[in-house]
C-alpha cells in the first residue's frame, strides 16, 4: 500500500511511540494488519524505553497481534533488546504469558537464553513469578541453560 505525505513512522514526542507501536499495545489486530502493509513502516521502531511493537504485544498478552508481526519473519528483529535488555521472550515469561512464549519459541533465530542487564533469563524470570506451564514449555527446548543465571551456581530451578 503506497500512502502519499503520511509519515508513517511518526512519533509521539513524550513516549516515541508510534502508532503501530499503540496499535500493537492496545491489541488492535485489524489496525496492526493495515499497518503493516503501508510502504516504508518501520516495524520494529522503538519507542523511547526501546521497546518496539513486538515488545509491547508480548508484554501486554496480545497474542493475534503477535502472532501477525511474526509473520513478518523476514522483518522483524525477535531478539531486540530494550534499554533493560528484555527481550520479547523475557516479558512475555516473566508475564506468564504461555501463548505467545509458544510461538515465540517456533522462531528458529529465538535467543532462549538471553539476559538482561541482570542477567536474568526467561526462564529464571518465569520460575521467580511461579509460571510452572511457561517453565515446561521453556524446558523442552534444547537450548536453555538452567545452570547459568548470573554467572555462579546459582540456577533457576533452584528457586522454585
Amino acid at each position: 500500500m503506497d500512502v502519499k505525505d503520511i509519515s508513517i513512522n511518526q512519533v509521539e514526542p513524550h513516549s516515541g511511540a508510534t502508532p503501530l507501536f499503540v496499535a500493537a499495545e492496545h491489541g488492535h489486530l485489524d489496525i496492526v494488519q493495515l499497518l503493516i502493509q503501508v510502504d516504508g513502516i518501520d516495524i520494529n521502531q522503538p519507542n523511547k524505553q526501546k521497546g518496539t511493537p513486538l515488545f509491547v504485544a508480548c508484554q501486554y498478552n496480545q497474542y493475534n497481534v503477535v502472532h501477525e508481526l511474526l509473520l513478518k519473519k523476514d522483518l522483524i528483529h525477535i531478539n531486540v533488546l530494550d534499554n533493560d535488555h528484555e527481550t520479547p521472550l523475557w516479558t512475555a515469561s516473566s508475564n506468564g504469558h504461555y501463548t505467545i512464549v509458544q510461538n515465540l519459541l517456533q522462531n528458529v533465530d529465538i535467543h532462549v537464553n538471553q539476559g538482561r542487564r541482570d542477567k536474568s533469563t526467561a526462564l529464571y524470570m518465569a520460575c521467580q513469578n511461579g509460571h510452572l506451564n511457561v517453565i515446561q514449555l521453556l524446558l523442552q527446548g534444547e537450548f536453555v541453560f538452567f545452570n547459568d543465571c548470573f554467572g555462579n551456581s546459582d540456577h533457576e530451578i533452584f528457586i522454585t
